[in-house]
């Protein structure tokens, strides 16, 4: 027999502030999730705004893996996923850094090829997954880029199709945007207009006209694809604390949810959440019910350990079953009670707070 361990479940995207967002949510019949809203009990929260830099899964993820405290949060636009990646694969930098810092002191970044879409009076980037960026293609776009970003002191190195890392100094204290808060939307309002991000911005420019002769462009092309014409910074800064013991997010395997250790990252609701497909943002929420929350509500039944976090557009709320004391138990009912005062279905006012 198979033993049940602690289940987080964790989904961004969960809810928007479109109008058209928050109808489509209001007629969705979502029976397992608002089940978990009844019988589990409320954590930690977060509140922010819809235009933060780092939006609320990023933040209740930094705060699971260490990269932050509720008592000393990082500041916007600087969570280290670069750095924790970069910790997680065990490279260094060799370039950049000075030979007196830790490795776990050194500033990362992640980098991320792209497609930006030149519109009628802006530009806008295209999801990065839907490049459907291969290994090979991915490597033979950093080796032509590689010796621009060396010459200004940047060490890039691969991770994976749509995630580089870089390390260098100029990522030390700088502010950048989540590539899931740039999807489909102008470019310019989310690229970083400090002082300290002139390099990037001047690197960003020439990478542009060398993407644009690049011969993977035209074999791109000849297969109905989009090019790769641009690159994104995000997850900026150096590490507070090493978290390579934390585990990472894993994919939500079907249907044996109950055995999966640690954070299940939810991606289900993305895509169609940053195009705005709100019909199809509906049925993956379905799905979602029916599967994995449908798991983490008998995960609870059962009385094992399981929590989830829903995460919004400008917050996140978590809920658990850790621990029911009196104390806990009391807040719960006095939740429950705010929930039921607005909607006989508490993920709808919940969410509508997010």
């Amino acid at each position: 027999m198979k033993q049940r361990l602690a289940l987080h479940l964790l989904i961004p995207f969960a809810h928007g502030l479109s109008p058209d967002c928050r109808n489509t949510f209001a007629s969705l019949d979502l029976p397992h999730l608002n089940r978990l809203m009844q019988a589990l009990t409320p954590g930690v929260s977060d509140t922010g705004s819809a235009d933060s830099l780092s939006p609320p899964h990023e933040r209740a993820l930094a705060l699971e893996y260490g990269l932050m405290s509720r008592g000393a949060p990082a500041p916007d636009g600087q969570l280290p996923w670069g750095a924790w990646h970069a910790a997680r694969a065990g490279v260094s930098a060799s370039v950049s850094a000075p030979v007196s810092t830790p490795a776990t002191k050194e500033a990362w970044a992640v980098i991320t090829p792209v497609h930006w879409a030149v519109q009628t009076n802006h530009i806008t980037m295209l999801d990065p997954e839907a490049l459907q960026l291969g290994e090979g293609e991915s490597r033979a776009l950093l080796a032509a880029m590689l010796p621009y970003f060396s010459e200004d002191g940047i060490h890039l190195v691969y991770n994976t199709p749509t995630r580089w890392l870089a390390s260098g100094e100029v990522f030390r204290g700088l502010a950048t945007a989540s590539v899931d808060r740039v999807v489909g939307r102008n470019v310019d309002d989310w690229l970083p207009k400090t002082p300290a991000a002139k390099p990037l911005r001047r690197l960003q420019q020439e990478m542009q006209m060398l993407l644009y002769t690049h011969p993977l462009s035209d074999t791109r092309a000849a297969r109905g694809q989009v090019a790769v014409n641009s690159f994104w910074v995000s997850g900026t800064g150096a590490l507070r604390a090493n978290p390579a013991a934390h585990p990472a997010p894993v994919p939500a395997p079907h249907p044996a949810l109950d055995i999966v250790p640690g954070i299940v990252m939810i991606q289900s609701l993305r895509s169609a959440a940053l195009r705005e497909d709100w019909p199809a943002w509906a049925a993956a929420w379905q799905q979602l019910d029916a599967n994995e929350c449908a798991a983490c509500l008998a995960q609870v039944q059962r009385g094992d350990a399981a929590s989830i976090t829903l995460c919004g557009e400008r917050g996140f709320q978590r809920f658990d079953n850790l621990d029911n004391g009196v104390a806990k138990s009391a807040l719960r009912r006095g939740f429950q009670k705010l929930m039921n005062k607005f909607s006989n279905r508490p993920s709808n006012t919940l969410l509508s707070m997010l």
